[in-house]
């Protein structure tokens, strides 16, 4: 249902998917995210970087693979709410991963700065 042409579909599938997901299927679900996420508006965006930190508090210990696929997402997508609501879950993930998450957002902010 990932690859529904109905965008509205699509985003509710990989929410769902987000939220009920296990273990063994986190790191291929969130690259084929990562193929999807550019089709989508910006308001299924947030609702599945928001799904993410959800994600996370249900499985903390996979901080590092949520962090990989949040820093993604600051690369590839130019939109400041998009942004603000990635670096938001980073935020929220930083006490389990703080050292990684601090190395991404400043790799942004100096990505941005030179833009």
């Amino acid at each position: 249902m990932i690859t529904d042409p109905n965008r509205s579909v699509a985003s509710l599938a990989i929410s769902t998917l987000l939220k009920t997901c296990n273990e063994d299927q986190v790191g291929k679900l969130l690259k084929q995210i990562n193929s999807y996420l550019p089709e989508l508006t910006v308001e299924f965006k947030i609702e599945t970087i928001q799904s993410t930190a959800l994600l996370y508090q249900r499985m903390p210990h996979k901080a590092n693979v949520l962090l990989k696929f949040l820093a993604d997402c600051l690369k590839d997508d130019p939109n400041m709410m998009f942004r603000e609501s990635v670096v938001d879950t980073i935020i929220e993930i930083c006490p389990s991963a703080r050292e990684q998450a601090l190395l991404i957002l400043s790799e942004h902010i100096e990505d941005c700065m030179q833009a």
